[in-house]
């Protein structure tokens, strides 16, 4: 996988995961977005783009990356983090065109998010929250070792589940 800044080329791929009903469930339904209008919006995240998490904490930026496969050069899907205004803290994040779950690649990219996160930023707690109904992001978040701290509301999803992981519970887990 490569792993890397959004470019307008990404846009078919971009418009293709937006539109994706069952990938769209929990993260803020399905968009019919242009392609110009979509190339746009990435002129505009490019500018608020930061790898510093203090920027992306208090100047609300974010650090958005999509998703690529290396052999083919396919769209994938994205991640990062940004700033979420839900729980006033920065989030990792993903999302994946459908045709890519339940192939690892979730689990490859979270890991490699933390790895930059806490090595190569000065991060030093990530969040998340996720809809318990969505058990694949739930494992994945486990699995790079994030903990549930509690349940928060959310608007038209209900209660969710929000995790955490501190820079020193990621270097303990890793050694």
């Amino acid at each position: 996988l490569i792993i890397r800044e959004e470019i307008s080329e990404d846009s078919f791929g971009i418009q293709k995961l937006l539109k994706e009903p069952k990938g769209r469930i929990f993260t803020g339904g399905v968009k019919k977005l242009t392609i110009d209008e979509i190339k746009d919006r990435i002129k505009e995240r490019k500018k608020l783009f930061s790898t510093d998490f203090e920027e992306i904490e208090k100047s609300k930026k974010n650090c958005i990356f999509n998703v690529i496969k290396n052999d083919t050069a396919q769209f994938v899907g994205y991640c990062g983090f940004q700033f979420c205004t839900h729980i006033n803290k920065v989030e990792i994040c993903y999302g994946f065109l459908q045709q890519f779950w339940n192939t690892g690649i979730g689990y490859e990219v979270a890991d490699n998010l933390l790895k930059f996160g806490f090595n190569q930023t000065n991060m030093k707690e990530v969040f998340a929250a996720v809809n318990p109904k969505n058990v694949a992001s739930e494992k994945i978040l486990q699995k790079i070792g994030m903990k549930c701290i509690k349940k928060i509301p959310w608007p038209e999803q209900g209660m969710v589940n929000q995790y955490e992981i501190t820079k020193n519970e990621y270097i303990k887990m890793s050694i």
